[in-house]
């Protein structure tokens, strides 16, 4: 079979999914439809997404997303309009609705982050369609009174109701898709994610913010790309001293601007970028943040496809705003930085893609990128043994031993005597009956 097909799938589905945030965008975010059309070129030409679109794997990452946006267009196609100051929107279409969960259901088993689409529903119906919604609750917390709270679930009763059958509706196909796994969890190793496998509290909690700075930074500055993460790519930050926890600290203080700034600009009627440009960017990541789950991977570039989305729509907003106080000299030269910008992004996105156009080209960039990565080391070696390249493929079967040595030295150091023991023994006993084989496996 050859692969152009599968490569011509991938990028037809990214044309659709670009179309579809173009929509959304012009239909639920902008008034201005020039800044739905700039979200959309950001969206369609950045680095980020060589990954998902240029590897079969990241499909179920692309066809997610577009189910997530047909799922949420058809949500807010249910909800009626709110012409009343004592009533919420109605539900005017059961079928719309009906077709939201369906097609959020199938983003879930798409991808795990597809189900976060009903998050991102609900709360868009409270805080934008629903939009007496927030000062009903306001003015019952002024003014206790048993007529008050009446009068507050009376008016919130047609969100409720669409708000509690969703949650109802969520809970029913978690508990399916978890049916589907047999029941638990995904099993993943320490070389999958050794953040999770810390036997310090300190450390994990360090290491899952920096983590969460590192994935917001590739989406700002997606000038160093690799296909492996893993394999001591990222040390772990083990200490309050650590610089890398400024990034944390700076991406806090972004984050809780944005939501201050939602929070005061719920009564503004025509102010609701900010808040759907967060939900997108928050939301689509929860699942791979490591709050809740044990995910399989240190950063993988592919699930950012659906953060990015949030992410465009916040610099959209944010150019539209700065040209609308610049005046005419500064419209202009921001007009040529985004170009600029964007004609880097288009430049980044093709110089990726010619990475993914073989196995050679890719195992090399990662080496490249990440030398001190041991995996891509091994997985170069590999191609190398394949084509006869002898001499070469030990050279890198040494070098990802010396990184593997390196890391196991590291991490003895965390462990009581008896714990070193134990894992000594475990080690001999696997040299015994794999080999060396065996004990690069753990890098595969």
């Amino acid at each position: 079979m050859t692969p152009l097909y599968f490569h011509v799938v991938n990028v037809c589905l990214h044309c659709a999914v670009t179309c579809l945030l173009m929509h959304t965008c012009d239909r639920c975010v902008f008034d201005d439809p020039r800044l739905a059309f700039l979200t959309a070129l950001l969206f369609a030409v950045h680095p980020i997404h060589t990954e998902a679109v240029s590897g079969i794997v990241g499909r179920a990452d692309v066809l997610a997303c577009m189910l997530f946006l047909l799922a949420f267009l058809s949500y807010i196609r249910s909800v009626g309009v709110c012409d009343s100051a004592d009533s919420l929107p109605s539900t005017v279409s059961v079928w719309a609705l009906g077709a939201s969960l369906l097609l959020g259901t199938c983003a879930m088993l798409v991808k795990e982050t597809g189900i976060t689409v009903f998050g991102v529903c609900v709360l868009y119906d409270a805080l934008v369609c629903s939009l007496t919604f927030h000062l009903s609750v306001l003015l019952c917390s002024r003014h206790l009174s048993s007529s008050k709270m009446e009068d507050l679930l009376r008016i919130s009763v047609p969100f409720l109701k669409r708000a509690c059958a969703v949650s109802l509706y969520v809970a029913v196909i978690m508990s399916f898709r978890l049916w589907l796994m047999g029941g638990s969890m995904p099993l993943f190793s320490e070389q999958d994610n050794p953040a999770s496998f810390s036997p310090h509290l300190l450390t994990r909690f360090l290491t899952y913010c920096y983590l969460l700075a590192f994935n917001a930074w590739l989406l700002l500055s997606p000038a160093v790309l690799c296909y492996d993460w893993q394999v001591g790519s990222i040390p772990l930050v083990e200490s309050l001293w650590d610089m890398r926890n400024v990034t944390v600290l700076l991406l806090g203080v972004v984050m809780v601007a944005l939501c201050l700034h939602c929070v005061m600009s719920l009564q503004r009627l025509g102010n609701r970028e900010v808040l759907l440009g967060v939900l997108f960017l928050v939301f689509p990541f929860i699942p791979a943040s490591n709050l809740f789950f044990r995910v399989g991977f240190v950063v993988a570039e592919r699930v950012l496809y659906m953060p990015s989305m949030g992410y465009c729509i916040l610099v959209a907003h944010g150019l539209g705003r700065l040209c609308s106080v610049v005046g005419r000299w500064g419209t202009t030269a921001l007009t040529v930085s985004t170009l600029l910008l964007l004609l880097l992004f288009s430049w980044k996105t093709v110089q990726q893609n010619d990475i993914w156009l073989s196995r050679e080209a890719l195992f090399r960039s990662g080496i490249q990128t990440l030398p001190h990565n041991a995996k891509v080391h091994y997985n170069y070696a590999n191609f190398l043994k394949d084509r006869g390249r002898h001499q070469e493929a030990i050279h890198h079967y040494k070098t990802a031993l010396r990184s593997v040595i390196v890391s196991i030295m590291t991490e003895l150091l965390l462990f009581t005597p008896l714990q070193i023991c134990s894992k000594v023994n475990l080690s001999v006993q696997e040299s015994k009956t794999t080999g060396i084989r065996g004990s690069l496996s753990v890098l595969s």
